[in-house]
C-alpha cells in the first residue's frame, strides 16, 4: 500500500502543486493579500537560500494533497521508560519506520549544556545530522527563558519591548541569538550546511509565553520576529532555513493573520492544536482549523502544516484513524496539510505517540499502513 501510494504521488504532484497554486476563496475576515505578496507566491521567503532548503521547500510543497508527513518531537532522544539510544524511537519500536519530520527544542535546561527537556545539545546536533544523512526533516521550536527574570518561558512579565533595538535587555537578545546561530550551524557530509525548519514563537495568541498576546503589542511581535530573521539571514548569514508561523488554534482568518510578519519572512504557515484535536467531539472545528490553514497556505504559496497536537496519554485507543487521520482527510482542503507533528513521549504520564504495549498500538499501525501517511521509508530525495 506504501508503496503504491508512493507511486501515485510523483505522478500527480506536479499537476497538483499548479492548481493549489491558482487556488482561493472568499473570505470577509481576512485582509487582501498584498500585490507584492502574490508575486512571490510559492517561492522560499528567502532569495538567498541554499540549494538544499530551497529543495527542500520545493519536495514538501509537492506533498500537498498527496499525502501526510508523520513529524514526533525528541522522538530519538527518549521514550517511555527509555532514553539515551544511539538512533531508536517509540514510532520506530510500534511499526518498524521512523518519522519523517523530527521535532527538535533550542529551549534552555537546568545547565547550558542540556535543552528544556534535558536533552544534550551536542547529542541533539548528531541527530540533527543522522536526521539529513537519512533523508529526513528536522525542525526546531525554542522555548527561551524570559529574557527579562531570567525564569522560564511561561513567565509572562512583558519582554519583547526590552530586547528590542533601542530596549535595555538588546544585547541579552544578540547573544542569545548568537548561541542560536552557532548551534544551528550544522553541517552536511560535504560541508553543506543542513536546512532546518524553525518554528519560534509559537503559539503567540494564547496568553502563556512572554512573547504572546498577553505581554507584547501586534507591532512589537512583528518587529521582533522580522529583526530575528534578519539577524540570521544579514547578520550570520545564514539561509539554510525556512521560517515557521504557527498560532494556536484560531477561529477566523483575521486572527490567524493578526501578527503574521509577512510573506519575505515566513515559509511554513503551521498551528499547534491540542483542544481541538482531543477527542472526535470536536472534529468539525478541527476541520475547520485545517481549513484556514489550507486555504491561506494555497493564496499565498506557503506549506501548510498542523506543528502540534496529539492526545496526552492516548485515552481514545482509535484516536489515530478516527481522530487524527479521520481530520486530516475530511476534504480537499484538509488532505493539504504537508505535515502533523505529535508532542514528545517525556515519560509514562506524559505521552502523545504509542510504545509498545499501549492499547493504541494496533491502530497507530493502521494509521501507519494508510497510503496517505508519510514515513522516514517513504520519502523520496528531500534535499535535490
Amino acid at each position: 500500500m506504501k508503496s503504491f501510494a508512493a507511486t501515485c504521488f510523483f505522478i500527480q504532484v506536479f499537476l497538483t502543486a499548479l492548481c493549489l497554486l491558482n487556488s482561493s476563496d472568499d473570505r470577509s475576515d481576512e485582509p487582501e493579500t498584498a500585490p507584492s505578496q502574490k508575486v512571490q507566491a510559492g517561492m522560499p521567503s528567502d532569495p538567498q537560500i541554499t540549494p538544499e532548503a530551497a529543495a527542500l521547500y520545493r519536495n514538501l510543497k509537492q506533498f500537498v494533497g498527496q499525502g501526510v508527513l508523520f513529524g514526533h518531537q525528541e522522538t530519538l532522544a527518549y521514550g517511555v521508560n527509555w532514553k539515551g539510544h544511539e538512533f531508536d524511537s517509540d514510532i520506530y519500536k510500534v511499526c518498524g519506520d521512523f518519522p519523517s519530520v523530527f521535532g527538535w527544542d533550542l529551549g534552555e535546561g537546568s545547565s547550558e549544556d542540556l535543552n528544556i527537556d534535558e536533552v544534550p545539545f551536542d547529542q541533539m546536533r548528531t541527530w540533527i545530522r543522522r536526521v539529513y544523512e537519512k533523508n529526513g526533516i528536522n525542525t526546531i521550536s525554542w522555548h527561551m527563558r524570559n529574557p527579562a527574570t531570567g525564569n522560564h518561558c511561561w513567565d509572562t512579565t512583558a519582554a519583547v519591548e526590552r530586547i528590542l533595538p533601542g530596549g535595555d535587555l538588546h544585547s541579552q537578545y544578540l547573544a542569545a541569538l548568537n548561541r542560536a546561530a552557532a548551534f544551528l550551524n550544522i553541517q552536511g557530509p560535504k560541508g553543506e550546511p543542513i536546512p532546518i525548519i524553525l518554528r519560534f514563537f509559537h503559539e503567540h495568541n494564547g496568553h502563556w509565553f512572554w512573547w504572546s498576546a498577553k505581554s507584547c503589542s501586534v507591532e512589537q511581535f512583528i518587529q521582533l520576529w522580522r529583526f530575528t530573521v534578519d539577524y540570521f539571514r544579514q547578520e550570520k548569514q545564514m539561509h539554510q532555513f525556512l521560517y515557521c508561523y504557527s498560532p494556536d488554534a484560531v477561529k477566523t482568518y483575521k486572527e490567524y493573520l493578526e501578527r503574521y510578519p509577512g510573506d519575505d519572512y515566513v515559509d511554513v504557515l503551521g498551528m499547534d492544536n491540542y483542544r481541538l484535536f482531543k477527542t472526535a467531539r470536536t472534529h468539525s472545528s478541527a476541520v475547520g482549523n485545517l481549513e484556514i490553514l489550507a486555504d491561506l497556505a494555497a493564496e499565498k504559496g506557503k506549506i501548510a502544516a498542523l506543528t502540534e497536537t496529539g492526545a496526552n496519554l492516548i485515552p481514545d485507543p482509535t484516536w489515530f484513524t478516527q481522530v487524527l487521520l479521520r481530520a486530516l482527510q475530511a476534504n480537499e482542503k484538509t488532505r493539504q496539510i504537508v505535515w502533523v507533528c505529535l508532542w514528545r513521549n517525556g515519560n509514562p504520564k506524559h505521552f502523545f505517540a504509542p510504545y509498545p504495549g499501549h492499547r493504541s498500538e494496533e491502530n497507530f499501525i493502521q494509521f501507519y499502513e494508510d497510503p496517505f501517511t508519510v514515513f522516514l521509508s517513504d520519502l523520496p530525495a528531500m534535499y535535490r
